[in-house]
């Protein structure tokens, strides 16, 4: 039988991903600091054993790139070669052109499919960078202290005796791939695609699961033990059932009320009698098999008292089983969640490559990327950030020399913070640039006719900035690579809004930079929910957005700027009756007297609002379905 290396190629697929992402971080590490032996022996290691691995499995194109920056990397940390700019570069290449072929490996496909000419340009290139090294080395090695001066023989240049030969002319320059073959996907949508479902879970999150499953097997086993138990007093109760009952219940479900109901009944009819000392009849069966009145009594008093035990320990096993099966789908959740750092790791590359290409200096500082989300949310938010990262270092900040004149550091500074907020995960992207400009907005606007003068005019700050997220808006004059064809913000905000019912808001200050909000809840599949009424009418209100509930007076929820309002904590709160946002009703809606009027206070982003409600229902967890 044929051996199928396809399963193998695909695990090498996933774990080569592993390998790129160090290679790209050391390599960046090493342009700050070129002498760390540490991240140097790291990213020699990840491209030895991504030329292993590809060799075992005959992936020769990955190999001979792979085998070439091994041995570039192998001079570097023997300390017989320095870390440069053009070598950063080469390295670069190669990282991008081995992530390009393990894409079309991991889609399905075959590195065959891939135009080798490059390939092999790009082997040769990094081939002639390692010999011209080794040949710098020993002639700086020869003119040391103490070496002979050597007269050189010829002193004509060797291009000018010897012309390249046609074959060599042949050769195409090697060069970094244009900006925008870069940007827009990387291997992260090949870690967690559709084609590839593998998560890789703690070790310790699966052995909380396992015991965890262990005792909801253990409780569910204690409730058949009650539920037999029950059966049991149901079929003694049946014996001292009351004439012309029916003495069989089906089911649990049905036994408990009727059945207490006419044990008491039984049990005052035979006390009765029994104090009266009267006889008890007989309409049928012998009066030698009939149990006398106290054993009876004895009888019907263990019964009440097994069926409450029994029912009290059947809530409290009830109860355990409700709250393990509520943990169990919480940690069941956590295993889809993954950090933000699989998304934010890919990001100090691209911020690199992007500045480069717009001649500025960018450092990028990540915090939060140990924060959590769900996988299908962390699938879905690449390229928002990718057109946010973007947009920040092109129209955000300055060049070098614009930086300086503004008293600025030569390096502008962007920074991505994640944290928890509540029931969500708040992003900040913020950058110490230039900042928007209101009047360019504004005058874009208008040529564009989004807006006349007049509405502008009455326009906050905040609703002006916003038409940046309009289709097609963009306030560059230049369309680069990059941006400024008004493609992107109004993806970007679709995206975040509709597609992850999340929020995006943004802050800026001219001349000294922007911060952007985006808010994200931590799963899509279910959420916490408060339930309150409405005119009889019950809805669901996503517990992450409400803030307080109040009971207020009449006299309390007072005009301001022409809308009902009430002063909590010295900030006026606007506040309406729900049903007249729901069910369009009349304004003169009568309100609770006296000290009974319920308002809960919601929160959006930075906006804050009160609403009107007739009740507090429960707060529960809610599974959240597509419409069909």
């Amino acid at each position: 039988m044929a051996f199928d290396t396809k399963k193998f190629i695909l695990r090498f697929a996933q774990e080569a991903n592993d390998h790129i992402q160090k290679l790209n971080n050391g390599l960046l590490t090493l342009e700050k600091n070129p002498n760390d032996s540490e991240t140097i022996n790291e990213i020699f290691r990840s491209a030895h054993t991504i030329k292993g691995a590809s060799k075992m499995l005959k992936l020769t194109a990955i190999t001979d790139v792979a085998h070439r920056m091994e041995d570039i990397l192998d001079e570097l940390r023997g300390q017989k070669i320095t870390f440069s700019k053009e070598m950063s570069n080469l390295l670069f290449a190669g990282v991008d052109a081995i992530s390009d072929m393990i894409n079309v490996l991991a889609g399905g496909g075959e590195i065959s499919s891939i135009d080798p000419v490059p390939i092999k340009d790009l082997c040769d290139k990094l081939e002639i960078f390692i010999k011209d090294e080794e040949v710098s080395a020993g002639s700086q090695a020869d003119t040391g202290a103490g070496a002979k001066t050597i007269t050189p023989i010829i002193e004509t240049p060797i291009n000018e005796i010897s012309p390249k030969t046609k074959e060599e002319k042949n050769i195409p320059e090697i060069k970094e791939k244009p900006q925008s073959e870069n940007l827009p996907k990387s291997h992260l949508q090949t870690q967690i695609s559709e084609q590839n479902q593998v998560i890789k879970v703690n070790a310790k999150k699966l052995d909380e699961l396992i015991k965890l499953i262990g005792e909801i097997l253990s409780s569910h086993i204690k409730i058949k033990e009650r539920y037999s138990d029950f059966k049991k007093l149901e079929k003694i109760s049946s014996q001292y059932s009351v004439k012309g009952s029916n003495p069989s219940n089906e089911g649990i479900g049905l036994m408990p009320i009727s059945l207490e109901e006419r044990i008491k009944e039984t049990y005052k009819r035979i006390n009765s009698r029994r104090k009266s000392r009267q006889p008890i009849d007989c309409e049928s069966g012998s009066c030698e098999t009939m149990i006398n009145s106290k054993t009876i009594s004895k009888n019907i008093v263990l019964l009440e008292q097994g069926i409450t035990s029994n029912l009290l320990k059947f809530k409290d096993d009830l109860t355990l089983y409700d709250l393990l099966i509520d943990d169990l789908r919480e940690r069941a959740i956590n295993l889809r969640m993954l950090p933000l750092s699989t998304v934010f790791e890919q990001f100090p590359r691209l911020i690199r490559d992007i500045a480069r290409s717009s001649g500025k200096e960018v450092e990028l500082q990540i915090e939060g990327g140990s924060t959590e989300l769900d996988k299908k949310i962390i699938e879905k938010i690449e390229d928002s950030f990718i057109h946010l990262l973007r947009n920040s270092v092109d129209h955000g900040i300055e060049t070098p020399a614009q930086r300086i004149n503004a008293g600025k550091p030569k390096a502008g500074t962007i920074k991505l913070c994640a944290y928890y907020e509540g029931g969500s995960v708040l992003i900040e992207l913020s950058d110490d640039g230039a900042g928007i400009a209101l009047g360019k907005i504004k005058e874009k606007a208008l040529s564009k006719k989004l807006f006349d003068q007049e509405t502008l005019n009455k326009m906050t700050p905040s609703e002006i900035i916003n038409i940046i997220f309009y289709p097609g808006f963009s306030t560059s004059p230049i369309i680069t690579d990059i941006s400024g064809r008004g493609v992107g913000m109004d993806v970007v905000k679709k995206s975040i809004t509709e597609d992850l019912k999340g929020t995006i808001e943004i802050k800026s200050v001219e001349g000294q930079g922007s911060i952007f909000y985006i808010r994200l809840p931590l799963t899509l599949a279910i959420t916490r929910v408060l339930l309150i009424s409405v005119d009889d009418t019950t809805f669901a209100i996503p517990s992450y957005y409400c803030q307080e509930l109040l009971r207020v007076s009449q006299k309390e929820i007072i005009p301001v700027a022409n809308r009902s309002a009430i002063r909590l904590r010295e900030q006026f709160i606007p506040v309406t009756h729900l049903s007249l946002i729901l069910f369009k009703k009349e304004q003169n809606k009568t309100l609770a007297p006296n000290n009974n009027i319920l308002i809960l206070i919601i929160k959006a982003g930075n906006e804050r609002m009160g609403l009107i409600i007739d009740a507090i229902i429960d707060e529960q967890d809610m599974t959240i379905l597509p419409l069909p």
